[in-house]
């Protein structure tokens, strides 16, 4: 029976702005096979799992064209990774919080590109455990993801706290059970005007 507290911490929009490092990613990847994706079309993307978004923005739902497509934008982006920035006031409580509490990641992004992401930031060891969207069924705002972290850390949702920034990602943290710190105005609002 786990009694444990926890702080569990979504990725992208939460702990790093890394708008831009996704919309040149899948900017790129959809050029090469002649769509176009702009800033605006790309917006309400951000944070959200790739098979939830992506048939809209390539305007088709034919499963072998999105995994290339897919596969493409975690190819080009480390390319982008430089426009990545770090919150710096959020990471500070995560470092001063890491000695009173377990530490855990919940991402939709893939394994491999979070952990690009959190090498480049320098926050490769600051978790105890992560969930990223390939360890899931069920994205966000299914609660699976934190209820994986949850158990991998031996937590309980009494006293645990998740930081997101996402309707979906605020969806799935208090579905879980988990009481939400919402962190706003990080990245900034952006749009092609």
């Amino acid at each position: 029976m786990s009694a444990e507290s926890a702080l569990l911490f979504d990725l992208d929009g939460t702990l790093a702005d890394t708008w831009e490092v996704n919309y040149l990613s899948y900017r790129d990847s959809l050029a090469e096979v002649g769509i176009d994706c702009t800033r605006d079309s790309f917006t309400p993307c951000y944070g959200c799992h790739w098979r939830d978004f992506l048939p809209t923005l390539a305007g088709s739902r034919d499963e072998l064209q999105l995994q290339r497509i897919h596969r493409r934008k975690q190819e080009i982006y480390p390319q982008h990774l430089g426009a990545a920035q770090a919150n710096i006031p959020l990471v500070g409580l995560l470092r001063s919080s890491r000695l009173a509490w377990p530490i855990g990641l919940v991402t939709s992004a893939s394994r491999d590109n979070t952990e690009l992401l959190l090498t480049h930031l320098g926050l490769a060891d600051d978790f105890d455990h992560i969930v990223t969207g390939d360890d899931v069924m069920a994205a966000k705002p299914h609660p699976e993801g934190y209820l994986r972290c949850l158990a991998g850390l031996r937590a309980g949702t009494a006293g645990s706290l998740a930081f997101e920034d996402s309707k979906n990602g605020i969806a799935a943290a208090r579905t879980a059970g988990l009481t939400v710190m919402i962190v706003s105005g990080f990245p900034a609002q952006r749009s092609d005007a």
